[in-house]
Formats: structure tokens, C-alpha cells, sequence
């Protein structure tokens, strides 16, 4: 929800952002990955991610590397 608006915009991949509720007392933090929306509230309270809830933009983007397989015969 974005409190500037009035509205909801469409999330896009990577994208991590903060929204209220209970009249701004709890804070719930949510990413989209792999075309899925998780909470990730847990994760950003260890990480000390401080979001300010229900804004405009999106402060966070993450962003992931390749997913292809190593080659044959090599291992980390």
C-alpha cells in the first residue's frame, strides 16, 4: 500500500519494501523472488534493515547472479 497514493502498485522482481498495520505498530517487510511475494520480517529485524512502511518508491532492490549450473568436473 502506498500512503502517498492512496493505491497499490505492482511489485516487480527483486523488489523489498515495508508496509503497516495495527496503526503503524507492526511493520511487516516483504521481498518478491522467483515471482512469489515472501515475508521476510524475521530476515530484516537480523539484518537491521530500517524501511520506512507504505512509501512510494521502493528503497531495496535485490539482486541475484546467474543460476546456471557449474561446469562438469568442477566443484567449490
Amino acid at each position: 500500500y502506498c500512503a502517498e497514493c492512496g493505491g497499490r502498485h505492482p511489485a516487480e522482481e527483486g523488489d523489498l519494501w515495508a508496509e503497516s498495520s495495527l496503526l503503524g505498530l507492526r511493520i511487516t517487510y516483504m521481498a518478491r523472488m522467483d515471482g512469489r511475494v515472501y515475508d521476510i520480517t524475521e530476515w530484516a529485524g537480523c539484518q537491521r534493515v530500517g524501511i520506512s512502511p507504505d512509501t512510494h518508491r521502493v528503497p531495496y532492490h535485490l539482486s541475484f547472479g546467474a543460476r546456471a549450473a557449474a561446469p562438469a568436473g568442477r566443484q567449490r
